[in-house]
């Protein structure tokens, strides 16, 4: 058979292609191989036919053969490696991108690693990296930066991890890494790449204080201390002072070290009367005789304020003080006017509660199909302890109490399960794919999470509230989990969420009925998680904590498979940070005191509250 013969038949293969007459065209084909085995056209229809039949394997077979006889055509490997993705075949996929390292173009690269990365196939998306041949940080930084910046945190942490252990002594990427792994709320390991990033560099003011932001961020409120002290003479102009002022009183406001927080507010006020944690620091913290003349000041104060952040944060600390002189109605008008601010920042963010949309979201959830991990061993057997529910409904309370036990660490909000979740189930909503987490990625989920932990020797406490959406999630990854559900009235909750300036996540806090709302679908949704899983999951109410305390909580430690102790309850005397809204609450025994302060504010609710 001539060239011209072999061309002929290859135009018959087309045409019964066009016919879908898939066999004919496979039989004419494989004469052709026959003939001119290395015929690169009759190779890739063979693996067409083959993918068509979902004969995988021989479909990779042919698509191997053909880029061995055309290894610079760019179609050709995307193809073969679009097939080993469909067959999950992770090694083969890396080992044909390695050894075609030099004609993949970058955003070839790039989908892949989106791909694999989506696949869960995290150490196969670091290995790429690293061995990639990239010859300078340039080029790698074009790769990095032509990924998505600012949903996938997670994904660019792998790529920043590996660029670090491709080009260790570029500051560039520390830096970047660091950002990232605060993103994550991994500030530990944030602060170890800051010093990487920062390591023989002359520490400037900036520098300083950011690293003191995350000491902040991460807890460590000495070193934060520490750092704070080493820059001071570096304070090169009044921004600088006034940061670092601010950070004194956040570190003073979480050890609850009142003097001092009022000793550096006070020195911020004569710098400027803009700033929302001064306002707080000293509206909670004066004398009743000298609160109604500093009310004045603030109110004037506010009338110059452009900013919306320090605007919302200073009409925060005036209902405050009105709250303080039993003024409600003064009181409430302020608290509107914080919750109106932040409103028009959601809506200009394009991130508005919707009824709707959170209904249909948490339907969504109900619906997912979830593969639990398999456990081998008894070292296995990690057990955490989530608190979950709204905030203010006595998560901070309760692990104060758990955390007095010997055996058991608090971790505070834990961000792992909100960004490694949401992140898959807003792809499979934004995909339309069908609701499943498989094994695989249950047990990529796990890993992350004792990764953050530190630890899995431990009975370890993640009180992030929002975590009450995840409880299957959870569960399949740790089946000895013990979920505890905090319940409480519904005024009371809702009023509580309603008087604080919460972030832009909590996007529902801004109006009485939008909390009402999701108050309602959050309960229904944590009374189907109760039925489904009532080994795992425990509902507690708040007025319980309160108001019958020791049968409350030795019934829950036993559950827990604690040992309870009276003692336990003196909490309180600790001097642990508490960095949470709730930081004022945990410095007193166990009160009522709480319990029905909303009732100050019931003539003032909007009448659909309801």
């Amino acid at each position: 058979m001539n060239s011209k013969t072999i061309y002929e038949q290859l135009l018959m293969a087309k045409r019964c292609f066009d016919s879908n007459d898939n066999k004919g065209a496979e039989q004419i084909l494989f004469q052709v191989i026959e003939l001119e085995p290395q015929n690169v056209d009759a190779l890739l229809g063979i693996a067409r036919v083959k993918t068509m039949s979902k004969d995988w394997n021989s479909a990779i077979k042919y698509q191997r053969l053909a880029l061995k006889y055309e290894p610079s055509e760019i179609h050709i490997l995307s193809y073969l490696c679009q097939l080993l993705l469909v067959t999950k075949d992770f090694k083969g996929l890396l080992k044909a991108l390695l050894d075609f390292k030099g004609v993949v173009p970058v955003n070839l690269l790039k989908a892949l690693l989106i791909r694999l990365y989506d696949h869960y196939e995290v150490e196969r998306c670091k290995e790429l990296l690293i061995q990639w041949q990239v010859k300078t940080s340039h080029e790698y930084n074009q790769l990095i930066t032509s990924l998505p910046q600012n949903s996938d945190f997670e994904l660019l942490r792998i790529t920043y991890l590996a660029a670090t252990e491709r080009f260790p002594n570029e500051s560039n990427f520390w830096q970047k890494l660091a950002n990232v792994e605060a993103r994550l709320s991994n500030y530990d390991a944030a602060l170890t790449a800051f010093d990487k990033a920062t390591s023989g560099k002359d520490i400037t003011a900036s520098l300083g204080l950011a690293y003191a932001d995350l000491c902040i961020l991460a807890h460590k409120l000495d070193e934060a201390q520490k750092w704070l002290g080493l820059i001071f003479d570096r304070l090169s102009n009044d921004n600088h002072l006034l940061n670092w002022t601010e950070a004194q009183i956040r570190i003073h406001h979480f050890n609850g070290n009142t003097k001092g927080a009022i000793k550096h507010a006070t020195f911020l006020l004569t710098k400027t009367t803009v700033n929302g944690y001064v306002w707080r620091t000293l509206i909670e913290t004066a004398e009743n005789e000298k609160l109604a003349n500093m009310l004045e000041d603030l109110t004037s104060s506010l009338k110059e304020v452009s900013d919306p952040f320090h605007s919302k944060m200073m009409s925060y600390a005036l209902a405050k003080g009105y709250d303080r002189l039993k003024n409600y109605g003064l009181a409430y008008d302020c608290y509107e006017i914080a919750n109106r601010a932040q409103n028009i920042h959601l809506k200009k963010i394009g991130h508005s509660f919707s009824d709707v949309s959170e209904r249909k979201y948490f339907e969504f959830l109900k619906n997912i199909n979830v593969s639990p991990v398999t456990l081998h061993s008894k070292t296995d057997e990690y057990a955490p302890i989530f608190l979950v529910g709204l905030p203010r409904s006595g998560s901070t309370l309760l692990e104060k109490v758990l955390a007095q036990h010997p055996r058991v660490i608090p971790m505070g909000e834990c961000a792992v399960w909100g960004n490694l979740i949401n992140n898959k189930l807003i792809q499979q909503i934004s995909n339309k794919q069908p609701p499943e987490l498989n094994g695989a990625e249950i047990s990529h989920f796990r890993h992350s999470y004792i990764n953050a932990i530190g630890n899995k020797n431990i009975i370890s406490i993640d009180k992030m509230p929002h975590n009450f959406r995840f409880a299957p999630f959870i569960i399949a990854a740790f089946p000895n989990a013990k979920i505890i559900q905090l319940r409480r009235k519904k005024e009371a909750v809702c009023w509580s969420v309603f008087t604080q300036p919460f972030s832009d996540i909590h996007n529902y806090s801004t109006t009485l009925p939008d909390i009402a709302a999701f108050y309602q679908q959050s309960y229904e949704l944590m009374d189907y998680w109760g039925k489904s899983y009532p080994k795992n999951i425990v509902d507690i109410r708040y007025e319980d904590i309160v108001e019958k305390t020791h049968k409350t909580l030795s019934d829950l430690f036993e559950w827990c498979g604690l040992n309870w102790d009276p003692k336990f309850l003196d909490f309180y005397l600790s001097n642990k940070p508490s960095f949470t809204f709730s930081e004022n609450q945990v410095r007193e025994p166990i009160n009522s005191k709480g319990l029905e302060k909303w009732l100050n504010y019931k003539p003032y609710f909007p009448s659909n509250f309801s």
